[in-house]
């Protein structure tokens, strides 16, 4: 049992490093996500001008 204990303990010890790394990477990353989602929320509307037709007819009198 002392053997078994000693064991789990190394196991975390060894663990623990790479976990931690793995959680703030998720962490950074929900971040990163959240603040680029609000961005894109607040984009405005775009405005439809009018558009403006040229007449193809060349309309210049000849004198």
């Amino acid at each position: 049992m002392l053997l078994l204990k000693g064991g789990l303990k190394a196991l975390i010890s060894k663990l623990a490093v790479p976990l931690i790394s793995l959680l703030l990477i998720n962490v950074e990353i929900l971040i990163t996500v959240w603040w680029l989602w609000d961005d894109c929320l607040v984009l405005p509307e775009p405005i439809n001008e009018p558009v403006k037709f040229r007449n193809a007819v060349n309309t210049t009198e000849l004198s």
